[in-house]
């Protein structure tokens, strides 16, 4: 496959395109928190999890708190209660057989001990790109000399610092002033501003996690883009291959798509467009033999990605809220209706459309799929963004109601419930806060 955005090479380019030479690459994987790099894919959302990559909530949460719907989030929380919150949540996923758990911030401080190792370069490089030195209101003299001060302080820097530095991505503001008891001595003054990945703990958004591979996403809202370049340098440093990059005009986020065995569903709403879809149809990323493209017209922030109103659990049995389970569109004529177009890959690799603007209801029950209503309120309780991790197999937010955990039961799912007061705050829950890099078929 080519493709005119992004070429997809092995990681030992990709380590090297990111200042890490193979061997070097090749100790972290083996050592700390990584391990030897396997393909990531994922053929069926109902799959056994078996590597999911996480970001605990940290200190650059803090600034969302303080004007919430700026950072897209749904209201304040407790900073502290939400890093607690993940904190169980992930000692959920590992008692609930993951194999492996993947934290961001691990990823980035790996190898990164030795202070003239390539990692640690790396890194440095990525605090560097994430960091904004402002000097120009200085004379030319002052400006070249203050940008080598600024390598040589991160050249110095401890590996948690940089760390910070990427997440919170600071700008530093110099202009002259007068220093001094007397105010007659000029001397250098800096102003700080923070601009940091509020939503980065949402790790599901950033990229989708198809049969093939990685395709590594773009952001449909100012605050979060630079999202995608930290999530980049992680894969790479994963060993994972990004096989597709969505072009600059194009928005794909990770919550708008389950792969599904022969087919996968891709949601076309408020955060991914036809021209993404498109680009991923083009350049045959799905790895299946259909692609079902779910229409939603009514692009309401309360269910922002598909995985908000719809959710696999097995390969016969899928969430829908209530309100959104009605066939027959044409006659009902509501916003809420969901329309689908069906796409069919060709032998040239291509996909044609087969099937336009069918209803999407009628369709899950013609391929065999039972549809299980979710009440508003257990929608709105994120009752339906809970992760599967196995065939009919889920955790999800704890304060949905009994009579929900009774359909559910009935259906033969087992439920693991956790407490996400915090985190959901953001905008999200358990399938929000997570990419599923690896499932297993079940045994």
């Amino acid at each position: 496959m080519r493709t005119s955005h992004a070429p997809m090479y092995d990681f030992r380019r990709r380590w090297a395109s990111l200042g890490i030479a193979a061997a070097t690459a090749a100790s972290l994987l083996l050592g700390g928190h990584l391990s030897r790099a396997e393909p990531a894919g994922v053929d069926a959302h109902w799959y056994e999890a078996a590597q999911i990559l996480v970001h605990r909530p940290g200190e650059e949460v803090f600034l969302g708190l303080l004007h919430p719907a700026a950072a897209l989030f749904e209201d304040t929380f407790s900073l502290e209660g939400a890093a607690a919150e993940h904190r169980q949540f992930v000692a959920t996923l590992e008692n609930q057989g993951v194999e492996k758990v993947t934290h961001v911030v691990d990823v980035l401080l790996a190898g990164t001990e030795d202070p003239d190792g390539e990692a640690r370069r790396a890194l440095v490089g990525l605090a560097k790109r994430m960091t904004t030195l402002d000097v120009s209101s200085l004379g030319p003299a002052d400006q070249e000399a203050q940008r080598a001060y600024f390598d040589e302080t991160l050249a110095k820097m401890a590996p948690t610092t940089l760390v910070r530095m990427v997440l919170e991505r600071p700008t530093v503001v110099l202009r002259y002033g007068q220093c001094g008891a007397s105010e007659q001595r000029s001397c250098m003054l800096a102003e700080y501003r923070l601009n940091p990945l509020m939503n980065l703990y949402f790790a599901r958004d950033q990229m989708v996690t198809t049969a093939r591979g990685v395709v590594l996403g773009r952001m449909a809202n100012p605050q979060r883009a630079a999202e995608r370049e930290v999530m980049k340098f992680v894969l790479a440093k994963m060993g994972i291959e990004t096989i597709y990059e969505i072009s600059p005009d194009a928005r794909l986020e990770g919550g708008d798509f389950f792969p599904a065995g022969e087919r996968a569903f891709i949601g076309q709403g408020l955060r991914t467009n036809a021209a993404a879809i498109r680009e991923m149809l083009d350049h045959d990323v799905f790895g299946t033999r259909e692609v079902i493209v779910v229409k939603d017209a009514w692009q309401d922030p309360r269910e922002m990605h598909l995985d908000t109103y719809f959710n696999l659990l097995d390969v016969d049995l899928a969430l829908l809220v209530a309100d959104r389970d009605m066939p027959d569109c044409d006659v009902r004529r509501s916003v809420k209706c969901l329309k689908a177009d069906v796409w069919t890959r060709n032998a040239q690799g291509t996909y044609d459309l087969a099937r336009k603007d069918v209803d999407f209801v009628r369709f899950l029950l013609e391929k065999g799929v039972r549809v299980l209503p979710v009440s508003v309120e257990d929608q709105g309780a994120y009752g339906i963004n809970v992760l599967t991790i196995g065939p009919r197999r889920i955790i999800g937010a704890e304060g949905v109601s009994e009579a929900y955990k009774r359909a559910l039961a009935a259906s033969s799912v087992h439920a693991t419930w956790v407490r996400f007061d915090n985190l959901r705050r953001g905008y999200g829950s358990a399938d929000c806060i997570t990419q599923v890099l690896r499932r297993r078929p079940p045994k």
